[in-house]
């Protein structure tokens, strides 16, 4: 099915930030997608890190894709392109990995031109961290196909969260918790390059996945070339 294209206006996706101008913003609103499961009512949101021949690949956070997902899983994304703003529902997208223990999933979808693309974060270009805390942006998606939105956060550690499921997973920690519906959605560091995907909240914080165990997860998976 091909995509279908919904105009609509979203005001205030924007954040004022002189870490963050608006040209970075834009990119990264760009290429969030909201992502929802109809069976479950599921939601939350992606990323898109990669766009060629025709299709697009996103990252997103596990928990918002089916556990036993197959070849041939529905999913909706609604993708925000410039203004006017422009949504592209794709009815039909395919869960090629599931990762749950670094709570991330890579999704892909056919789409001719890709709205934006954030770049992984390469693994030579590493943010130095000499302290704690550090700006960050993150973007998402509060409710279902609401527009994404940018926030300026705080990198304020790293830690291992308590989860039932958890196998010694590293993750951000931010000094502000996202909404429910943001899960998924990139963490960018001053450049513009995803280091992060979010994952929840603990104890009024956010966390979301270590730019290191993304690129172990994605190694494992397969799906290394996703990181330039």
């Amino acid at each position: 099915m091909l995509p279908t294209l919904l105009l609509a206006l979203a005001p205030g996706q924007f954040v004022e930030s002189s870490d963050f101008p608006r040209d970075k913003q834009q990119a990264a609103l760009e290429a969030t997608a909201n992502i929802f499961q109809p069976a479950t009512r599921n939601e939350g949101t992606a990323v898109i890190v990669k766009h060629r021949d025709g299709r697009i690949v996103l990252l997103t956070a596990a928990h918002n894709v089916p556990v036993n997902g197959g070849d041939d899983v529905t999913l909706e994304l609604f993708t925000a392109k410039s203004y006017p703003k422009v949504h592209v529902q794709i009815e039909h997208a395919t869960v090629r990995a599931r990762m749950p223990n670094e709570d991330i999933a890579v999704v892909e979808a056919p789409l001719a031109d890709a709205p934006g693309v954030v770049r992984i974060c390469p693994k030579n270009q590493l943010p130095k961290v000499e302290r704690f805390s550090f700006p960050a942006l993150t973007v998402g998606c509060d409710d279902v196909m609401a527009m994404p939105k940018a926030q300026v956060d705080s990198v304020i550690g790293k830690k291992i969260p308590i989860r039932p499921d958890s196998q010694g997973a590293l993750f951000w920690e931010t000094a502000k918790p996202q909404a429910l519906g943001r899960s998924g959605g990139p963490l960018l560091d001053k450049r513009g390059y995803l280091i992060g995907v979010c994952s929840g909240v603990q104890n009024g914080r956010g966390y979301y996945t270590y730019i290191n165990d993304i690129y172990r997860a994605l190694d494992s998976k397969g799906y290394s070339w996703l990181v330039e």
